[in-house]
């Protein structure tokens, strides 16, 4: 039934879907390293790395938060 365009074209939407998703200006993602780096462009100088991990490490907690809350709305809906 899924010839080879059906599966490229799958693969070709979860590739969009995941590039949308990490440009996301989001702590943890790929967007939130394109805004510090503009940030240090402005200002001239480095953001403190430590604080950068921190606002980097902040975000994923609450990205995984997230998943789980999801997870367990679903799972007693």
């Amino acid at each position: 039934q899924f010839g080879f365009y059906a599966i490229m074209y799958g693969v070709c939407v979860l590739s969009a879907s995941v590039a949308i998703m990490n440009i996301l200006p989001f702590p943890a993602l790929d967007g939130c390293k394109v805004i510090f780096t503009l940030i240090e462009w402005v200002r001239g100088k480095p953001i403190n790395r430590k604080v950068e991990n921190i606002i980097h490490f902040a975000g994923l907690i609450v990205l995984l938060a997230l998943a789980v809350i999801l997870d367990l709305v679903h799972f007693l809906a």
